[in-house]
């Protein structure tokens, strides 16, 4: 029998039965205005009442707690002056339950009592606070609470008594025409209108009991969804929803849900977690095995030394205890500044656990070697991560408490999701959260549409703004992100290892795993500290991104950027110059990074356009257009592998190179030829087809210390309104070159009102220039026993001039080609260079030797298969 009520006012006033008349099994409710009006729910009659909370799980006195200076006086905790006060007791919370926690305060004469809940590694949480008040505090347990703790200041002179510690089981039950009853969904949602008002002016006792519901229900129904179309204010902070393996939950704003924490106090780190199973070594069937072979990257199997437990479909972290590769950090209370070992690991998912070795959906991103000596203490674990199923947040906006006045108040998130196999975000704005919006960890495939994350409600000034931080992802196998929005905050997206603490209670050290495989398309950043990235990634794309004030500073590890329009420049890695030399036992490099077709406009004084101040494996920059004090700057113990094409490059004050390879070292008194502190190689540079325009020099290179440096091209770009050199290439203390083969300057063109009057500043390297307009500039060649040689060229014409101090005779050139021209000078009158026809063993077929006495003399040969052949001669005497 069901009955109906417009509203669960309406049903709660309802009389009860008369005998024979019995409750009806369902009551259905029609409201979904407000909080408390039944919000379109049937109510489920139960067969007894239900308690809204249990027993005292503690007995009411102080046995069995660790006092520290306090001491119990007739079952309270007695006043001391002095030294802060401390009582400690172990309990064992359960994740997801919400708790009660109770005493009184008797005759304080000032400072405060605190208590918290301390997990099993010793972090504590504040759950309130007091001058003489009592507590009467209600959380939900997290993963791993383990102790409660109170304590007092040195100045709290009052009694604690009457403690009770009492589990809460209200999930909405209502005492309907005399009996109790369960909200259901009743179009299988739940929304919060069903689960009342709240206890005052908010809406956290609502909140509470809708949450242990859904707490509740997840045990059993495999798809929980969650509606919040109103607006709801909270105080509370910290709840949790426990999801089991394979349970899907949605929670739906409609587009008009409005979650409003701006009142928050407690400094629990955020509003909402959700959370999978995870892992823990001490609850079965979690597991962990390790590898028994090194595997490499892409692989497709794990040999492991068990796979006892592990199912189709599982996912593991695979993560290496001591092989690990580099990342670049900020330098606030590190040890190496600029530079830091990271963790190598990463998400994959078991697509036949029965086999061995265990075989992988997909493969390995990265290869893990074990290690040589002791594998055991420095393992490569495989760790079993129970995943629930999906997650999806759409349609909804919430607002946060605004409190970033610094780094030490980066204490409020609103929404942490751990170990969900799917997580999806659609449409969600989050405003004021000065920790983190939202962060996602240890997921393994995450999509997002349009993530908006505001920093500081109004406040356009920026001042504060660099401590709002937006979606952060945590150890993610991969994510798609379309559209992220950052106004006003530190950045929208922000990329991340997950940390020891969320992937494994029985962790070991450098043991994480990378966010990786990330791509993020559109969207736009405005008046923020950095552009969409992170610290810690590994194969990152932006594309089609816009911003607007903000750096573009680049973290991670292989990132590339396709059509990315920014007002300023983009820096690569922290603002740190470091020698090599103070990381000896790592070899730090940002990996493969793309700048292609972007756009960097950074028109400030002293501006850079790139900056690239870390090593790197490669370097592409392709179809840019840079503007700015510093176009293009380039540090780095490695910076080989450089490749900029197809560029529009311009200076904004002309006073800097355009394209400068620096050595290692501070700006800018490091930065001097010959100081080349440990720079290990700076060889394979092809720089073609640009427009390298108003700066002092084109391509600027300082060369390296340890390896020679060669293979340096720079071949048809258009240098214009270049002052002092086209190239130059410092020939320092240490530096090493290679020969004219590998050093070519080739078919570019100078143009421009400002022109240099040496085209090239080399300091006796070799080099092979030809094909360049550069206002009758030629290639100078030296005799040696009677023959000349040229360098490689595939211009079609070479211009050169002979370097003597004393009379020649020339019998052989070598390295014409065939139809190659070479028109040929002598460099000064005061000596004769005689060119001899047919010489024995030579190879020049002239109309007869040819005397050039005067340095306007000219002559025009041409290759011929191995002769050299006259074309013309002038004698302009």
């Amino acid at each position: 029998m069901e009955v109906y009520f417009p509203t669960l006012a309406d049903a709660l006033a309802a009389p009860t039965p008369t005998p024979p008349d019995t409750a009806p099994q369902r009551v259905r409710v029609d409201g979904r205005a407000q909080l408390g009006d039944g919000g379109a729910a049937l109510y489920d009659l139960q067969p007894a009442a239900l308690p809204l909370e249990g027993s005292n799980l503690l007995d009411g006195t102080w046995t069995g707690w660790t006092l520290a200076v306090w001491t119990i006086q007739s079952n309270r905790l007695g006043p001391n002056s002095g030294d802060d006060k401390t009582a400690e007791k172990d309990f064992a919370f359960v994740r997801g339950k919400a708790y009660r926690l109770s005493f009184n305060v008797v005759n304080s004469g000032g400072g405060n009592w605190f208590a918290y809940v301390v997990d099993g590694d010793g972090k504590a949480v504040l759950l309130a606070t007091s001058s003489s008040g009592n507590c009467n505090v209600t959380f939900t347990a997290n993963s791993g609470d383990a102790r409660i703790r109170i304590t007092g200041s040195t100045y709290f002179l009052g009694t604690i008594g009457v403690v009770s510690l009492r589990e809460r089981s209200d999930q909405g039950q209502q005492t309907i025409m005399g009996s109790t009853y369960l909200p259901i969904p009743l179009d299988g949602v739940l929304r919060p209108e069903m689960f009342g008002t709240g206890e005052g002016a908010n809406d956290d006792a609502g909140f509470r009991r809708l949450f242990l519901r859904i707490n509740s229900l997840v045990a059993t129904e495999p798809n929980v969804r969650l509606e919040m179309t109103g607006q709801y204010s909270c105080v509370d902070t910290g709840y949790l929803l426990s999801v089991p393996k394979g349970i899907d939950l949605t929670i739906d704003g409609k587009g008009t849900g409005l979650v409003d924490i701006t009142g928050v106090v407690a400094t629990t780190p955020f509003w909402l977690e959700v959370l999978g199973p995870g892992y823990d070594y001490s609850v079965p069937p979690h597991l962990k095995t390790t590898l028994d072979a090194a595997v490499a990257a892409g692989a497709l199997t794990l040999p492991v030394a068990s796979n006892t437990g592990f199912d189709d479909g599982d996912w593991v972290a695979v993560t290496s205890t001591w092989e690990y590769f580099s990342g670049i950090i900020d330098t606030a209370n590190k040890t190496a500044p600029g530079f830091a070992p990271i963790n190598k690991g990463e998400l994959i998912q078991i697509r036949d656990a029965a086999v061995d070795p265990m075989a992988l959906g997909s493969s390995l991103s990265h290869s893990y070697a074990q290690h040589a000596t002791d594998p055991t203490t420095y393992p490569v674990n495989v760790r079993r991560i129970g995943m629930a199923g999906s997650f999806v947040l759409q349609g909804l906006r919430a607002v946060g408490p605004a409190d970033a006045t610094s780094i030490t108040n980066v204490g409020k998130g609103f929404l942490h999701v751990r170990h969900f196999a799917q997580v999806a975000e659609n449409h969600v704005t989050l405003e004021n959260f000065p920790a983190f919006s939202a962060r996602y960890t240890l997921c393994g495939s995450i999509s997002m549409d349009t993530p908006r994350t505001l920093g500081r409600r109004f406040d356009h000034c920026n001042t504060d703004s660099e401590w709002f931080y937006g979606r952060e992802i945590y150890g993610c196998s991969r994510a798609s992100i379309l559209s992220p929005i950052g106004e006003y905050c530190r950045r929208s997206i922000d990329l991340h290892e997950a940390t020891l603490t969320h992937l494994a209670s029985d962790q070991q050290p450098r043991e994480a795993v990378i966010s990786q495989n990330i791509t993020m398309i559109g969207g736009h950043t405005i008046q923020s500290r950095t552009m969409p990235g992170g610290h810690y990634s590994y194969n990152v794309e932006l594309i089609g991104h816009i911003g607007r004030n903000v750096a573009g500073q680049i973290r991670g590890k292989n990132v590339r950027w396709i059509g990315v329009d920014i007002n300023s420049g983009i820096a690569v890695g922290a603002d740190h110059f470091e020698d090599p030399a103070l990381y000896p036992t790592v070899d730090p490099s940002v990996g493969v990074l793309e700048l292609i077709d972007c756009s960097m406009r950074n028109t400030n004084s002293g501006s850079f356009g790139v900056v690239v101040r870390h090593a790197f494996d490669k370097l592409v920059i392709r179809g840019c257009t840079i503007r700015a004090d510093n176009p293009v700057e380039l540090y780095g113990r490695h910076q080989s592998n450089v490749e900029i094409a197809d560029c529009d490059i311009e200076g904004v004050a002309g006073t800097n190179p355009v394209i400068a390879g620096y050595i290692v070292g501070n700006q800018p008194s490091e930065v001097l030829p010959g100081n080349l502190p440990n720079k290990v190689d700076a060889s394979n540079w092809n720089i073609r087809d640009n427009r390298l325009a108003n700066g002092t020099i084109a391509v600027y290179h300082a060369g390296a210390k340890i390896e020679e440096v060669k293979n340096i091209r720079i071949v048809n770009n258009r240098l214009e309104n270049i002052s002092t050199n086209h190239l130059a290439l410092t020939r320092g203390i240490g530096s090493l070159w290679s020969g004219p083969a590998d050093l070519e300057l080739a078919n570019n063109v100078e143009m421009g009102s400002t022109l240099p009057a040496s085209k090239t500043d080399i300091g006796g390297l070799q080099l092979s220039s030809y094909g360049n307009n550069f206002a009758g500039q030629s290639t100078a060649l030296t005799p040696a026993s009677g023959v000349l040689t040229l360098p490689k060229t595939r211009s079609n014409v070479i211009v050169a001039h002979v370097l003597s101090t004393a009379a020649a005779t020339i019998t052989t050139i070598n390295g014409l080609q065939a139809g190659q021209m070479l028109l040929l000078r002598k460099q000064a009158s005061s000596y004769t260079l005689t060119l001899q026809d047919d010489a024995s063993g030579g190879n020049l077929r002239l109309s007869g030797d040819l005397v050039l006495d005067s340095s306007h003399d000219r002559v025009l040969l041409v290759g011929y298969d191995t002769d050299v052949v006259q074309l013309s001669f002038s004698s302009n005497a």
